[in-house]
């Protein structure tokens, strides 16, 4: 990776990064606020309906978003434009006919749920569906034209106008669920009207049959993929509330907010950058520099999401007690779980991105065939015999299943992927858990003490280096100059 590209790659992650954090921030004000205001039950249910929403999405998808990305990063303008004009006529069509049909459909969720509560919301549906897939396929246009700073205004945008709306709705007004409803609907909409803005004057709707069977067939794998991955991520919540009841929906909910909420900011700020980058050096048939990248993204991902992961562990009931209100500390150990399988599964995910990135958009399909089946079976033996956190069980496994298959695939197309530099921060995790566990519950003292002590073996094993921070604290300097000239 020359300087420029470099370069660019750091301001990208350092601009969405921040974004991504006021995100995370804005998310945890509105679960807080929402848990508080909202009855259990109704929460519960909000959250089923997310879902719900969440397998629409995976259906419309096709894979266009991500194919999207890749083909506009390696595109001349005139093939952008092409482009976006044609996915953006194509996508439009589709979310309108299944956001009508869903609405025409609703009759089958009171009978899969049996909430009544449920099928009276259920005319929203069709409006966020569309409004959330748009939102999406955006981004998904920014992330290829590598608008980074514009892609975290948009995060921003709707992360504050969520904040204000929650405040409203819920605080002022006290509209309950519905004032959840509004409140999202109302802050995608703002975010879409500033992502189309720099594109308006350019949008023509005009359709080239060409350019789409070149999106569309490597996307249509991809579209798969994503399907399979809603069912090993997100069936888990479905089978909840069939399984059981909105009320235990509700825990699980609440004990997803921070693992989503960091999944969400590895994806809009870390993936986003990554996967057009990657894509960009294998088209230039710079492969040692995307084993580069790929080797110090495994690293550091995996160091970040297991000190998180470690913190959370140990302070899993004042988070929970703080985050949610005493009400929810029955979601403390299924938090503590989640978070493992957070921490595994975004190494997978830079790993299967790395594969798609070199071309092979098919492998993770079959990749997650395995996984999917082992996610749906797991959750129907392991929700009816542990309850709730049986579904913790399952994505724990189902997630350590997909990293040495996608290493296994990455090494036979010749790409080669140094596990140790994931799996030494995963063994000192390891040793700094059983140290926990031996102790038991030894206060905030000895907390932090385990906390320094996995800090201090990932600087002595190299998981962390000193050239890491030198940079970290580059480019925080540079981003302050930056903020001030601004001012």
């Amino acid at each position: 990776m020359d300087n420029a590209s470099s370069s660019r790659f750091i301001k990208g992650v350092m601009s969405t990064g921040f974004a991504s954090l006021v995100t995370l921030v804005s998310g945890f004000v509105n679960i807080i606020l929402a848990v508080r205001f909202v009855p259990k039950e109704h929460f519960g249910v909000y959250i089923l309906l997310q879902a719900f929403i969440s397998s629409l999405s995976a259906l419309s998808d096709l894979g266009t978003n991500l194919s999207t990305t890749k083909h506009l990063a390696g595109d001349d303008e005139a093939g952008r434009f092409s482009i976006v004009n044609t996915i953006l006529g194509f996508k439009l069509l589709v979310v309108l006919f299944l956001g009508l049909a869903t609405f025409l459909g609703r009759d089958l969720l009171y009978g899969l749920f049996k909430s009544q509560l449920l099928f009276d919301i259920a005319v929203y549906i069709p409006v966020l569906f569309v409004t959330e897939s748009l939102c999406s396929l955006m981004g998904s246009i920014q992330q290829g034209f590598h608008y980074y700073r514009k892609m975290a205004a948009a995060q921003i945008i709707q992360s504050v106008a969520g904040i204000i709306f929650i405040i409203v709705f819920l605080v002022f007004l006290r509209m309950g669920l519905t004032g959840l409803i509004y409140a999202r609907l109302l802050s995608l909409a703002l975010c879409i009207c500033y992502q189309v803005k720099p594109f308006i004057h350019r949008i023509t709707m005009r359709f080239d049959k060409g350019r789409f069977k070149e999106v569309f067939y490597f996307g249509f794998p991809l579209g798969l993929n994503s399907i399979l991955s809603f069912v090993f991520l997100r069936m888990d919540t479905l089978l909840i509330g069939a399984l059981l009841n909105p009320l235990q929906v509700a825990y699980y909910g609440t004990s997803r907010k921070l693992p989503d909420a960091s999944q969400n900011m590895f994806e809009s700020s870390f993936r986003s950058v990554f996967f057009p980058n990657m894509s960009e050096l294998f088209s230039r048939g710079e492969k040692a520099e995307a084993e580069k990248l790929l080797a110090n993204s495994l690293r550091l991902v995996s160091f970040l999401t297991l000190l998180c992961t470690l913190v959370v562990i140990l302070f899993q009931r004042e988070i929970v007690e703080l985050l949610f209100s005493a009400r929810y500390l029955e979601s403390a150990p299924i938090l503590s779980l989640l978070m493992i399988a957070l921490s595994i599964g975004l190494i997978g995910n830079i790993l299967g991105t790395s594969l798609v990135s070199a071309g092979h958009s098919k492998l993770p399909v079959l990749i997650n065939l395995v996984d999917t089946a082992v996610s749906l079976t797991a959750n129907l033996v392991l929700i009816p015999m542990f309850g709730v956190i049986g579904a913790a069980y399952a994505a724990i496994l189902a997630r350590s299943l997909t990293n040495p298959v996608n290493v296994w695939f990455l090494k036979r197309r010749g790409i080669a992927v140094n596990v140790a530099e994931y799996l030494k921060p995963a063994v000192i995790f390891g040793v700094c858990m059983a140290i926990h566990l031996g102790v038991g519950n030894g206060g905030i003292l000895l907390n932090l003490s385990i906390i320094i002590l996995f800090l201090a073996a990932c600087l002595g094993l190299s998981v962390i280096t000193r050239h890491d921070l030198l940079t970290f604290v580059k480019c925080m300097r540079r981003r302050g100059r930056t903020l001030e000239a601004g001012a």
